[in-house]
């Protein structure tokens, strides 16, 4: 009983090492949208991951379509881009480096 005591504190302390722990809690207002979909990707290439939503505005049967990319501004806020030049979507995407690098 004691070794696995032991274990399970190892186990918790590499844990807290290897992972940290989550101790902020941040709060921000995302446009709302239905039939959306999801994802996070660097499109900055900063290291940070950014948020890219599409989806519809729910307004109406023919709802238009939106797309929302929210920067992550160095792991503190997602800043909404307002021109990020990408088309009004509401389907699914995925992430890709078109050009390689990184």
């Amino acid at each position: 009983m004691k070794s696995h005591i032991s274990i399970l504190s190892i186990l918790m302390i590499c844990n807290y090492f290897l992972f940290g722990t989550f101790s902020q809690d941040i709060v921000m207002e995302l446009t709302p949208m239905e039939r959306s979909c999801a994802n996070w990707g660097d499109y900055n290439n900063d290291g940070y991951q950014d948020l890219l939503i599409t989806g519809t505005d729910g307004g109406s049967q023919y709802s238009d379509a939106m797309t929302k990319l929210y920067q992550n501004d160095s792991g503190h806020n997602l800043v909404d881009i307002i021109n990020h030049g990408l088309p009004q979507n509401s389907g699914k995407f995925d992430w890709g480096d078109y050009d390689n690098d990184g």
